[in-house]
């Protein structure tokens, strides 16, 4: 039976969960201190443009205030939403009523419990072929 150092497993679970910066964030880093990079993200131009990452010792430090809603407890107004379930359990039906409760600013379901605040509605429907958009219409 084969002997199990613990010393050096606890050593590279340790390495794992702290691991080293790497070049990337030492890049990243020399970049937020030169000047001519930032000066380049704030002109808004995309061939200047570079993603900044969000490292996890910086978000786990920011507050941020409580989730806002456009339907309580249902959707957030910053971020996505899924409705998932297998076909023909009414999701399509669910999601034209919240977009006319949304455009309308009546309650989802006309529920004190899901008050929704109005706001513009755009609804794609990309799965359905037109005759199916009618039908349900």
């Amino acid at each position: 039976m084969e002997h199990i150092n613990f010393e050096e497993l606890d050593k590279e679970l340790e390495e794992r969960m702290n691991p080293p910066k790497s070049e990337f964030q030492k890049l990243y880093k020399n970049n937020l201190e030169d000047e001519k990079y930032k000066e380049d993200i704030e002109e808004d131009e995309p061939e200047n443009y570079l993603p900044v990452p969000v490292f996890w010792d910086q978000l786990d430090k920011e507050e941020f205030p409580e989730q806002s809603w456009r339907i309580n407890k249902l959707i957030p107004k910053e971020g996505f939403v899924i409705l998932a379930s297998i076909s023909g359990n009414k999701k399509s039906w669910i999601a034209m009523e919240m977009a006319k409760s949304i455009s309308s600013g009546e309650n989802f379901l006309n529920k004190e419990e899901f008050k929704t605040e109005g706001a513009n509605v755009l609804y794609l429907n990309a799965e359905n072929p037109k005759s199916e958009i009618q039908r349900r219409g």
